[in-house]
């Protein structure tokens, strides 16, 4: 299944070091990764600016430090994910699924939309 498949190759790209903010080897500017299910994923200081999201299942994802400025995470499944130091400047979270996530709400801010969210304490954004 095409999911499958990404999440294999995003896997492969993280535990090699190469789609790290601090050492970027292979970008993730504007990569598709829509639908994704990359459930449980360490994406720990990944560089993913710009992707499309859209989508993705990165319940219970480790994000921490990662880079996702720009990204399009509309409906995206983020519940249980730790957000903690990710970048989210212009990022839209628009119905995306933040119920449980750990983030704070000076990175929420940051976003450029998240109009139908569902944010970490269960509520909906209006």
């Amino acid at each position: 299944m095409k999911s499958e498949r990404k999440r294999i190759l995003l896997g492969f790209l993280y535990e090699t070091h190469l789609i790290n903010v601090s050492n970027v080897i292979v970008d993730l500017s504007v990569a598709d990764l829509s639908n994704a299910n990359l459930s449980g994923a360490d994406l720990d200081d990944a560089n993913l600016r710009y992707a499309n999201l859209q989508g993705a299942n990165l319940s219970f994802a480790n994000l921490h430090d990662a880079d996702l400025s720009g990204t399009s995470l509309v409906q995206t499944m983020l519940s249980n994910a730790f957000l903690i130091g990710a970048y989210l400047g212009r990022a839209d979270l628009s119905s995306a699924n933040l119920d449980r996530t750990t983030v704070t709400n000076e990175q929420l801010t940051l976003a450029i939309s998240l109009q139908g969210a569902i944010m970490p304490d269960g509520s909906t954004h209006s």
